[in-house]
């Protein structure tokens, strides 16, 4: 992860009686103790449910039909489309992935981004037909997505499934694993659903994010082999994993280089 980090903080009992001399506000006060356990209640009743859950922060209550409704209209009033949404481990039962997909359609995805067991994959591959939404298997680094890490475990478990079923290209973690953006492309072929495109600072575990076009993911040179390759992703992702209190700007010059390239690609 990058900056910005908490100073290491042993012994919290210990933090609190310190503030409690000099009226300064604990490492860990009341608000972000409440944000921080209202995350893994969420996640909680999610995994207890099958359901995805929309929060809303600001009154602290769910998001209900009417409210998905009203959100999807006001991104179409915008103009706006939600291709993807990310939901960790879609169940692999058949009421609690039909509720995901439900949820889905209602928003109006394209497709889901997701780590499912893959004893999942058969329930979710019938979804996957039945509301025409893809699912785009995501890879974290190997001790996180043991199986997921690199292409070909995703091509392994995609063979001889639906074309619906297949990759989230993630290429800050692909970079970190030491694997080729290039190469995974070209490996996945029409298996490559989605992409979350990551610029870092170098080609090694500790490397970070930086703007696109200025780090070590030669991503002029992948755009290009995108096109080459005739694929379509659903959505070119922007995640800035650094610094991310203060990446706005980051995040706007790597949208300009963005644009730029796919306009002298077009041309």
């Amino acid at each position: 992860m990058g900056s910005p980090r908490l100073d290491g903080i042993p012994n919290h009992h210990q933090n609190w009686l310190e503030c409690i001399r000099t009226r300064k506000r604990t490492v860990c006060d009341a608000e972000v103790g409440c944000r921080s356990t209202t995350v893994s209640h969420l996640g909680s009743i999610a995994h207890r449910t099958g359901r995805a859950l929309l929060w809303d922060p600001i009154r602290e209550e769910f998001i209900g039909d009417e409210e998905l409704k009203e959100i999807r209209l006001k991104l179409d009033a915008a103009g706006v489309r939600l291709l993807t949404y990310y939901f960790h481990q879609i169940p692999g039962d058949e009421e609690s992935s039909r509720r995901v997909f439900e949820f889905g359609r209602k928003i109006g995805i394209e497709a889901f981004l997701s780590e499912p067991a893959p004893e999942a994959l058969d329930a979710i591959e019938r979804r996957c037909e039945e509301y025409g939404i893809d699912l785009a298997i995501h890879n974290h680094d190997r001790k996180a997505s043991p199986r997921y890490w690199n292409p070909q475990g995703i091509l392994e478990v995609s063979r001889g499934r639906s074309r619906r079923i297949g990759a989230c290209g993630d290429l800050g973690y692909w970079i970190r694993s030491g694997i080729d953006p290039i190469e995974a492309v070209k490996a996945l072929g029409e298996r490559l659903i989605s992409l979350q495109v990551h610029d870092l600072s170098e080609k090694s575990p500790e490397g970070h994010d930086v703007p696109w076009g200025t780090g070590a993911a030669e991503l002029g040179r992948f755009f290009e082999e995108v096109r080459r390759l005739g694929l379509r992703p659903t959505c070119f992702g922007l995640e800035y994993s650094y610094d991310w209190l203060d990446s706005l700007p980051e995040m706007a010059q790597s949208r300009d280089f963005f644009e730029k390239k796919a306009v002298d690609l077009a041309g």
